[in-house]
């Protein structure tokens, strides 16, 4: 007598999805049986054809944190959307729940709001677990330890064809736990390929056995203030980003408080927005009190999330301090120094920093040992202003020159055609 719970005895009709189906549809059913043949047609195996086999022009982007345009997350995708001029290339873009009114303005580009801060983990392991069977392009926008992992065990045979699963690892920190996580994740699927936007990042993952791992610089796409136009501009102090412990919010209140004391006259804007999941840390709230006890009659609070136009009006003739902790930014690349010198605003930022490699690359402003420092900040505030015209020149030259080799189609046409030149 036939079992019903198993597989073997149940018509073609009533098996389950194939689960490995690419389009998440069942296996056709097979024609009627017709006179002279030996057997059913779906009893004999074929062989996918080569378009089945074919690598779709589908790119989907997961970008979990993505709920505004704050952030690194939004200027991420909307650069690789922006490098696509031509519009061959259909994007998935999948971010948190509060990303449905973004990138509306593209019309091959569907956003997918689904991931929620408590629920990420799991809800980037169901997503993966249908996508990767499939035959589009899946990208990993900001891959950690734990994405690699979740893909890793999600994926439900081994990844060994190259040029379908990217993950783009914007910085890493070595520790043996996480070099042995590496090491399982390049061995059980030596297909994934591994985009870093610094030659240490790549070295470790190159170390880890991966053997895809490239070099494309974090995209961004500039959007110019001309340089003799912001020359003459009076310059504002400019702490611009999320508000953060680890980005010295509470330097930026000192610095404040101590031009209160000294009476000086020079502008200060800082922004204190939220971070990308909509939050602030307990500190930084304190610290946002107790900047508007301060009084000082020359600062410029902004607490709202800016959209690309009005952030790029706010940066516009500004010095732009970035006291950051240096031991946390060693190989970090910051979008705010981006932008800052694509806009032609000189930078004060610490020593031993990537931002530093760049400031002192193009001479675009000081780097001071002590990044945290409000009296050595300050002294470097009076050195750029005393020679304003030519750190404002250099930035904005600087910025020119990072544009082209941060262009964003150099990655996009690694997704797409795996090329490596």
């Amino acid at each position: 007598m036939a079992c019903w719970a198993c597989t073997r005895h149940r018509s073609p009709r009533d098996r389950p999805l194939h689960p490995y189906d690419p389009g998440g549809t069942s296996t056709p059913e097979p024609p009627s049986k017709q006179a002279g043949t030996l057997g059913p047609s779906y009893l004999k195996w074929r062989r996918p054809s080569r378009r089945e086999r074919r690598i779709s022009d589908v790119l989907h982007i997961i970008e979990p944190t993505l709920r505004d345009q704050t952030g690194h997350c939004y200027s991420f995708v909307r650069s690789l959307l922006d490098a696509d001029a031509e519009g061959a290339t259909t994007f998935h873009v999948y971010g948190h729940r509060d990303s449905a009114s973004l990138l509306q303005d593209r019309p091959r580009c569907t956003v997918h709001p689904i991931f929620t801060r408590k629920g990420r983990r799991w809800q980037l392991w169901r997503l993966l677990r249908r996508l990767i069977p499939g035959r589009d392009r899946v990208l990993l926008g900001t891959a950690r330890n734990t994405d690699l992992l979740i893909a890793c065990l999600s994926a439900q045979t081994r990844i060994v064809e190259p040029g379908r699963v990217f993950s783009y690892v914007h910085w890493y920190r070595p520790s043996p736990v996480g070099m042995r996580l590496l090491r399982y994740v390049a061995r059980r699927h030596p297909g994934i390929e591994i985009v870093c936007p610094t030659d240490s990042v790549s070295t470790v993952f190159g170390g880890a056995g991966f053997e895809n791992v490239h070099i494309r610089r974090y995209p961004r796409t500039a959007q110019w203030i001309v340089a003799e136009a912001i020359a003459d501009a009076p310059a504002t102090i400019l702490f611009a980003g999320a508000a953060r412990v680890d980005k010295g919010f509470h330097v930026a209140v000192d610095l404040v408080e101590l031009l209160h004391h000294e009476q000086s006259s020079l502008p200060v804007t800082i922004q204190c927005s939220t971070t990308h999941w909509g939050e602030l840390q307990a500190s930084v709230r304190t610290q946002i009190e107790r900047l508007r006890t301060i009084d000082y009659p020359h600062l410029t609070l902004v607490e709202d999330t800016l959209d690309q136009d009005a952030y790029q009006s706010m940066t516009a003739g500004t010095l732009t301090i970035q006291p950051y902790d240096a031991a946390e930014f060693t190989d970090r690349i910051s979008g705010v120094t981006l932008d800052a010198l694509m806009g032609g605003s000189p930078l004060i930022v610490p020593a031993h920093t990537w931002m530093a490699r760049q400031v002192e690359r193009f001479d675009a402003g000081v780097i001071v040992e002590d990044g945290q420092s409000c009296d050595q900040i300050l002294a470097a505030v009076d050195a750029v202003l005393a020679d304003w015209h030519r750190y404002a020149a250099n930035a904005a030259a600087g910025g020119w020159q990072l544009s082209a080799e941060h262009d964003a189609r150099k990655l996009l046409e690694l997704l797409l055609n795996g090329n490596d030149n």
